[in-house]
């Protein structure tokens, strides 16, 4: 992709979900939660593009919440009770669904 292409935001809609859905099945659940969040944003994306980036988002918050449930079992593991809370609280707002 050109440098002006990518300043001016002259992707396709296709390449923003592409590019979405391979941070996604890369495990870049960050970076692909904002890519996701960026294809919502297009005026022009389709009915089925919004719902599976809707989808996806749900999925990569609830899996930024599992990494820090594993960061607070570290902690805990190390003694650090203060910071395993700080974590789990992160992870409670992250969370997208009940499991």
């Amino acid at each position: 992709m050109s440098f002006f292409k990518r300043i001016f935001g002259g992707t396709s809609e296709a390449e923003d979900l592409a590019e979405a859905d391979r941070l996604f099945d890369a495990n870049n659940h960050f970076e692909a939660r904002l890519a996701y969040e960026k294809l919502l944003e297009r005026r022009d994306a389709s009915a089925a593009t919004s719902k599976h980036a809707q989808a996806r988002i749900h999925i990569c918050f609830d899996a930024l919440a599992e990494a820090r449930i594993a960061e607070a079992q570290r902690l805990l593991a190390e003694g650090q009770l203060a910071l395993a809370r700080s974590e789990l609280s992160t992870a409670a707002e992250l969370a997208r669904t009940d499991s």
